[in-house]
């Protein structure tokens, strides 16, 4: 595969299309986007496989994890909640695979309190 393959809505901006609207899109390092866009841009709910086989399924905003979603490792331990610039951010609840949790509130990525 030369570069990313996109199948979809678009509309054009300027003489160039961009993706809007529904779609998925296939790059070449193996990751996989399907969901909605807005303008060019990942945007409302959508899935995302990274090349490592971690999967984020949720809110997006700009390009980013933006609002309530489900971040899975490959590993099976995972984060459920809130996420602010593609990071934990607000409640959410960590599971790791020994079955340990924690539910609490995160701020830029981090626990934050109890």
């Amino acid at each position: 595969m030369s570069g990313p393959k996109y199948q979809g809505e678009t509309t054009t901006i300027s003489s160039q299309k961009v993706y809007h609207g529904y779609g998925s899109i296939h790059w070449p390092d193996g990751s996989y986007y399907e969901g909605n866009w807005h303008y060019g841009s990942k945007a409302g709910h959508g899935k995302y496989l990274y090349p490592n086989g971690n999967i984020y399924d949720g809110d997006w905003s700009n390009d980013m994890m933006n609002g309530q979603g489900q971040y899975v490792l490959k590993d099976g331990s995972y984060y459920k909640g809130f996420f602010v610039d593609n990071l934990f951010h607000g409640k959410g609840e960590q599971t790791w695979i020994d079955g340990s949790k924690y539910k609490g509130t995160y701020q830029k990525g981090e626990r934050y309190g109890n």
